[in-house]
């Protein structure tokens, strides 16, 4: 009996179409001039609803046909409740968001002379939380929603078998199937990407990707690739290139296990994945972005010491092409951008970090006002202008500081609900039961998500819809990996349908022996 006749064909179709979105997504969130544009962003979020409409009906096929997908971790215990809390502050958090809309206390409103704070009719019940910008917060829950459904729609497709790894040992060796492709078409797409970025800057255009002018226009060509504002754009390839890195060490490491020897350099298609790495490791650098370029220096000393430390003789190979490649992309980011990069960083007390000093100082003020509950999800942009001490100063739209903009917005209350889903992801990883992962695999995928987490500090790579999408995406893949040896065992239902499969092919023997 062929395996997919026992999957339900409306989970089999559903899976499917969840693979083929969260590609499409993956590849469209930066090539959109990095989801900055409205347009881009509603395709997006659209794309994100049908993600969820998608697992909402692998749901319901499962409990109709009374079917179990079989899968790479298995939680039991406190894996099990852990997924549960996720889930819970999950919706805990769009319940802040939602609730800040319907019972928003004011709304911005921009005019000629400049903004203006409109108190709306009705008050507000004072210990719910409100929102100071009604309509950009009601604009923030409908994102956060199509997030939301996206991570765990994503979760659930890259946790699950393919038919051929349910039923075939071999293939039981990281990375499986599907994390396979998707670092794949997020490799070969960034990588392309960050070529085209390179020949953008060569060029000298003031286009985003040769189409369209940013509105904020800058003399010093502020733009890289499809981001208007450079940092953004160096946010990006640092938070994939320890990945596509990362991806080489597992499948060279999986070449290694198969073969029952040791894989050599060049005799796999994987190797195209260190020439990726390079374009898209040097691009914070060409970019120009002071940020950029140290978190960018920074995570090549954190790799350099995860390879170096890697054991066995048969990661030498390895660990001299890793010490070649950033020789490499130090020459190439040098030669390409060194010159402009040396005259930013001679500058950087001059203008003050590029005025956020004096940002800093507002968004204090806006800290001491902001309650337990925030002003509102995404009303620092309106905001903001009413604390500037002089009217001719700059208007910031973000605070240049995630953690800072996400304690004025959310509150404490909703910061701490962000810092719990973060530990809580950790804590799910670590206590998954899958496929064992490489050692320098699982420390290069967090060292990524930790050095975004470290440009929030500094800027707003979390307000970009496709860095903050491609970070949730990535946290639900690194869920397919396991930290230790996993137990890699049959669930009860995937016994049930291997007995049955048993059964079906020894029965017409069994009626015929009689005759």
């Amino acid at each position: 009996m062929d395996s997919s006749s026992r999957t339900p064909a409306l989970y089999r179709v559903s899976d499917t179409l969840s693979g083929i979105v969260l590609l499409v997504m993956t590849v469209f969130a930066p090539w959109a001039f990095g989801c900055t544009v409205s347009w881009a962003i509603w395709s997006m979020c659209g794309a994100g609803y049908t993600l969820g409409l998608l697992l909402v009906l692998k749901w319901v096929a499962r409990r109709r046909e009374e079917y179990e997908p079989d899968r790479w971790v298995e939680h039991s215990g406190i894996g099990a409740w852990g997924v549960r809390i996720m889930a819970g502050l999950t919706v805990l958090v769009l319940a802040l968001v939602l609730i800040s809309a319907l019972n928003a206390r004011a709304e911005v409103v921009i005019t000629k002379i400049g903004p203006q704070l409109n108190y709306l009719e009705r008050e507000p019940v004072s210990w719910l939380p409100t929102s100071y910008d009604g309509p950009r917060t009601m604009r923030a829950f409908w994102r956060y929603l199509a997030l939301a459904l996206t991570f765990w729609a994503a979760r659930d497709w890259v946790l699950t078998k393919t038919r051929r790894e349910r039923y075939d040992a071999e293939e039981a060796v990281f990375p499986p199937a599907r994390v396979r492709q998707f670092l794949w078409t997020l490799s070969i797409s960034s990588a392309v990407l960050a070529l085209v970025s390179i020949a953008q800057r060569l060029d000298g255009t003031d286009k985003l990707l040769w189409l369209i002018k940013p509105v904020i226009r800058n003399p010093q060509n502020f733009s890289w690739g499809p981001y208007a504002y450079r940092t953004n754009g160096a946010q990006y390839f640092n938070l994939v290139w320890p990945i596509t890195l990362g991806f080489w060490w597992a499948l060279r490491d999986r070449a290694r296990k198969t073969r029952k020897g040791a894989a050599k350099l060049g005799n796999d298609a994987h190797i195209i994945l260190l020439p990726c790495t390079l374009l898209m490791a040097s691009c914070p650098l060409i970019s120009t972005s002071r940020g950029g370029a140290l978190v960018m220096l920074a995570l090549v000393g954190g790799t350099l010491l995860i390879l170096a430390t890697a054991q066995g003789a048969a990661h030498r190979v390895g660990r001299l092409a890793a010490a070649g490649l950033f020789l490499g992309v130090l020459a190439l980011g040098w030669f390409a951008g060194g010159t402009a990069l040396r005259e930013r960083f001679s500058t950087v007390f001059e203008d003050r970090l590029s005025k956020r000093l004096d940002l800093y100082e507002a968004a204090g003020r806006m800290v001491a006002d902001a309650g337990p509950f925030g002003t509102g999800p995404e009303s620092f942009t309106g905001l903001y202008s009413l604390y500037r001490t002089n009217p001719e100063d700059e208007w910031h739209a973000f605070a240049h500081n995630d953690w800072l903009e996400t304690r004025i917005t959310f509150g404490w209350v909703g910061l701490s609900l962000v810092v719990a889903l973060l530990v809580l992801l950790v804590a799910h990883w670590s206590t998954g039961q899958g496929l064992e992962a490489p050692r320098e695999f699982n420390l290069l995928f967090g060292l990524s998500l930790v050095g975004l987490l470290a440009h929030a500090r500094f800027d707003f790579p979390f307000q970009m819809f496709s860095l903050l999408f491609l970070f949730l995406v990535l946290g639900a893949v690194g869920l397919a990996s396991a930290p230790r040896p996993g137990a890699i065992r049959l669930s009860r239902s995937s016994s049930k349908r291997r007995s049955r499969s048993a059964t079906a092919s020894v029965r017409p023997d069994s009626q015929a022996s009689p005759a």
